[in-house]
């Protein structure tokens, strides 16, 4: 029988959506399901950047049985459209070539000029398809897919960009302690302030939109649609997670940084009671501290300040006895910041690839 393509428009669908992407899945003991939850998220459109998007979701079927699922984003200031929360079954490239051709005229019905894949909407949730390292346990907000999805894009990218993680030896990195004296003679830290909670989340969502300017496939959230992005969090993160750099009374840059709480999280399903249980109580099965997200305002964008917020983070991380900090992920062709990286006795951990498909 011939594929058929799904408008995935309704509420039973989408369960069958999200059904099929844990199907893919099934017993691999490296996978948690992060992505299926920032699915949900766009599906059902459950936030305010999400309402803001307008989504295709579809399924393709080969004798009634889902093969393929892939959901065309657009967001009215992007130029591109984002094929996100792709997946499909091995051996089924007839149905991707589907997938790329309905997507293609959707791209040109509604004025896009490239198709970028492994962006799920907004580089904020996740980045790039995984090209190594698949026998490794994914870590807490990094993205993992089968091997075969490599062999599925490459005959139909424009141009790609690579982007690694980064792993680092808590015993091996050391700050200059003359450095250091300088920085803090001028730059001062704080932790996130949990009784003002939302004004500390307003502030960050500002500080990461005017910092991250620039920045491949980053389009702004505005600071209200951060913290709604963020305030689940609320009873997951400590204050410790996100750290503020201060000059002159103002904060000038942050950095995000949490457990891999993936490591103490049973199973693959992972839900808010999972995530917080696992944060207040799985602490002793976690030893790897996650960067998230590194922002400095562009005035005051000098390697002194990213060392400061980096050696804060590293002296939270040797408290909680961890043996490993990773990065989430850095464009190779950011020199500045796989410079910094290389710097700091790093090793290139995973490796992904983010297609474009010109239109």
């Amino acid at each position: 029988m011939p594929l058929t393509i799904i408008k995935a428009n309704t509420k039973k669908l989408k369960k069958e959506y999200l059904q099929f992407m844990r199907q893919i899945y099934k017993g691999n003991k490296n996978y948690k399901d992060i992505n299926i939850f920032f699915a949900k998220n766009f599906l059902f459109q459950e936030d305010l950047f999400s309402k803001k998007c307008k989504i295709y979701p579809a399924l393709i079927k080969e004798n009634n049985i889902i093969v393929a699922c892939a959901t065309c984003i657009m967001y009215e200031l992007a130029s591109e459209l984002f094929l996100s929360f792709f997946e499909a079954l091995e051996n089924k490239g007839e149905a991707v070539d589907l997938i790329i051709k309905k997507t293609k005229e959707i791209a040109q019905k509604e004025g896009k000029h490239k198709i970028v894949i492994g962006i799920n909407g907004h580089i904020s949730y996740s980045v790039g398809i995984l090209e190594n390292n698949y026998d490794i346990a994914q870590t807490f907000d990094s993205s993992y897919n089968p091997p075969y999805y490599i062999e599925y894009f490459e005959k139909y990218c424009s141009d790609k960009k690579e982007a690694v993680s980064y792993g680092y030896d808590l015993n091996k990195i050391k700050f200059d302690d003359d450095v250091l004296k300088r920085i803090h003679s001028e730059i001062s830290f704080r932790f996130l302030d949990k009784k003002n909670f939302k004004k500390d989340i307003l502030m960050f969502g500002d500080l990461c939109d005017q910092s991250m300017k620039g920045t491949p496939y980053y389009y702004q959230k505005t600071k209200e649609e951060m913290y709604d992005s963020l305030k689940s969090m609320r009873h997951i993160f400590n204050e410790e997670n996100i750290i503020f750099a201060i000059k002159d009374g103002k904060e000038i840059g942050f950095i995000l940084h949490h457990p891999d709480y993936n490591q103490a999280i049973m199973g693959q399903h992972l839900t808010p009671l999972k995530l917080f249980l696992g944060s207040k109580f799985g602490s002793k099965k976690i030893d790897t501290m996650i960067i998230n997200i590194i922002g400095i305002l562009p005035d005051y964008r000098i390697k002194a300040i990213i060392i400061g917020l980096l050696n804060e983070a590293h002296k939270i991380a040797d408290k909680h006895k961890y043996k490993n900090i990773y990065s989430t992920f850095v464009f190779k062709d950011n020199l500045e910041s796989t410079k910094l990286c290389s710097s700091l006795s790093s090793r290139e951990v995973n490796k992904y690839y983010i297609y474009e498909i010109n239109i």
